[in-house]
């Protein structure tokens, strides 16, 4: 284990499991500093990272009908822009 790795390592423990590390990036492209700050906010707030990612998409992000309809308008204005 990489000095990195350690100090990405957290110690968890599930209501009434066992300790486990929680050293798993989500993704090689986020930095290791928001790869923490997920981690811990869920940990804080007692949820699954799953859950929490869900959480903060919903309300920072458009739904998936706002995005279609964002991508039809955007289509469209090429269509009219080509003419």
């Amino acid at each position: 284990m990489t000095a990195n790795q350690r100090s990405n390592t957290l110690p968890f423990r599930p209501c009434g499991g066992s300790v486990r590390q929680l050293d798993t990036r989500l993704a090689t492209r986020i930095s290791a500093q928001a790869d923490r700050r997920l981690r811990l906010t869920a940990l804080v707030h007692g949820m699954r990272l799953g859950h929490l990612l869900d959480q903060i998409l919903s309300q920072h992000l458009p739904t998936a009908d706002q995005l279609t309809a964002q991508i039809s308008a955007e289509g469209k204005e090429t269509t009219t822009d080509e003419r």
